[in-house]
Parts: structure tokens; C-alpha cells; sequence
């Protein structure tokens, strides 16, 4: 039995369809995998700098690193990379 031509053409709609949804799909896990490493290396990053103030933290002579600035970016960064990472596992 032939399929007439609308049908056909529906069903290859569909198919398209269904590869782009899959294409989407792949696209989508690629970008929340690209997100997830680089908040995983701006974390390792933040988490470095808090290791390093407070290993000079006892130097007065080395103000740079010993700032109130500095310790409250650091933490402000890791909430919100908590955030983000939350958002991402969410959706």
C-alpha cells in the first residue's frame, strides 16, 4: 500500500522533527558541561586565593593580600558560583 504524499511529508516532519529535538538536546549537555568545568576551575581558582590569603595573612608587611576586600570577594564568588550550580542542576 502506498502512503499518500501528505502523510509521507508528515512523517518526515516528524522525523526532522525528532533529529533536531536530539540535536537540541546534545547541544543543551554540551553548554551545561562547558558551565559546570568552568565553574569547577573558577572554584578551584577562588578556593586557591582563599589558601593563599590565609597563608600571608599573619604578614603585615604584605598588604595586598591581607584586605577585607579580598576575603569578602573571594566568598562572595563561591556563593555565587553556588548558586549557578544550583540553577544549572534545577533545570
Amino acid at each position: 500500500m502506498k502512503k499518500s504524499p501528505k502523510k509521507k511529508e508528515a512523517e518526515d516532519r516528524e522525523e526532522i522533527t525528532e533529529e533536531q529535538r536530539e540535536k537540541n538536546d546534545l547541544a543543551r549537555d554540551l553548554r551545561r558541561e562547558m558551565c559546570e568545568k568552568t565553574l569547577r576551575f573558577i572554584e578551584k581558582s577562588v578556593i586557591d586565593e582563599i589558601r593563599e590569603l590565609a597563608r600571608y595573612a599573619p604578614y603585615e608587611d604584605i598588604k595586598e593580600f591581607v584586605n577585607p576586600w579580598t576575603a569578602s570577594e573571594v566568598h562572595g564568588i563561591l556563593n555565587d558560583i553556588s548558586a549557578i550550580k544550583a540553577a544549572i542542576d534545577d533545570q
